[in-house]
């Protein structure tokens, strides 16, 4: 939407299989995410809270899972940046409407004082739907790193070089670098 992010952290929910799509249910259902007590909005609530002021963070669900179609989320997820639409979620003014019942059960299961404080947490959500298969992931990532003139990341190896350096290269306070940077 035209705002500088400071920075992005990612959930990736990957799954072996494509079967069980998204719902604006699993998002506070702790199982989603394989938790046992916490779910994943709440624990974008957490990070939200803990955000310095005047840092803007984008917090990004990875996932090959589709959303459900049948489910009010597909409504809400815009699909030209995978953000929330927090104008549709409050369309509907009764709590018996498909999104006053869904404002009730966020804020609740967030322990929110109203509904309308889901905006400051949501405005921070990006639902990214990859629906390729993990080797055109990596494909397309080796694509990438090599016409930015990084190595690419070896079929071989497991671990992926590149987070350590980048959250090494953020903690140095350092946000534009040339390739003798790295």
């Amino acid at each position: 939407h035209g705002v500088k992010i400071d920075a992005d952290y990612f959930q990736v929910k990957f799954s072996v299989t494509y079967g069980k799509p998204i719902t604006a249910t699993a998002l506070v259902d702790p199982a989603f995410t394989g938790a046992a007590s916490i779910s994943f909005l709440e624990r974008l609530r957490d990070a939200v809270r803990a955000m310095l002021t005047g840092t803007r963070h984008r917090f990004v669900l990875v996932t090959p899972r589709p959303l459900d179609p049948n489910d009010i989320l597909s409504s809400l997820v815009n699909t030209a940046d995978g953000s929330i639409d927090c104008d549709a979620l409050f369309r509907g003014k009764t709590p018996s409407s498909p999104t006053g019942r869904l404002r009730h059960l966020w804020s609740s299961k967030l322990g929110l004082d109203s509904e309308s404080a889901l905006v400051p947490i949501l405005r921070h959500l990006k639902i990214d739907v990859w629906p390729h298969n993990l080797q055109r992931i990596v494909a397309d990532l080796n694509a990438r790193l090599e016409a930015a003139g990084l190595r690419p990341w070896p079929d071989a190896r497991r671990g992926n070089p590149y987070p350590k350096l980048i959250q090494a290269l953020c903690a140095e306070g350092r946000v534009w670098f040339t390739p003798s940077d790295i």
